[in-house]
């Protein structure tokens, strides 16, 4: 998928990427939470970490877990690693970056069909 497609799908699905917080957490039941991180690296490159989390034998794993290059001049979103309950992949060759970004829109529709931008909404509060 289209770097910029992705980033107005991220935009789309969770509003102004500038108005999410640092850390949030989205419960909405029966679906897996889902918790954002927004790392800010400066003004023009954020890191987008976005994870479902679940729980086995007392601890949190991720599944999946991404993290994204958010080019807020450009408007250009990248994939650069994944993790799931096998492994995770960095996204260093043009193949997996390609499978990554389609994963991503992919998991952006679900998350927008399953109701988590309205539960982000009445998160933030």
């Amino acid at each position: 998928m289209d770097e910029k497609k992705l980033f107005k799908k991220i935009e789309a699905t969770f509003g102004p990427i500038n108005d999410l917080p640092e850390h949030i957490k989205i419960e909405n039941p029966p679906f897996m939470e889902l918790v954002l991180e927004v790392w800010d690296g400066d003004t023009d490159c954020i890191t987008l970490w976005m994870a479902h989390y679940y729980r086995q034998n007392g601890d949190l794993c991720p599944d999946p877990r991404m993290g994204i290059t958010l080019d807020m001049k450009n408007k250009t979103a990248s994939p650069f690693q994944f993790e799931n309950i096998i492994g995770y992949r960095n996204a260093d060759t043009p193949n997996e970056k390609e499978d990554q970004a389609c994963f991503l829109g992919d998991w952006l529709e679900n998350i927008r069909v399953q109701g988590f931008p309205d539960q982000l909404a009445e998160a933030k509060g």
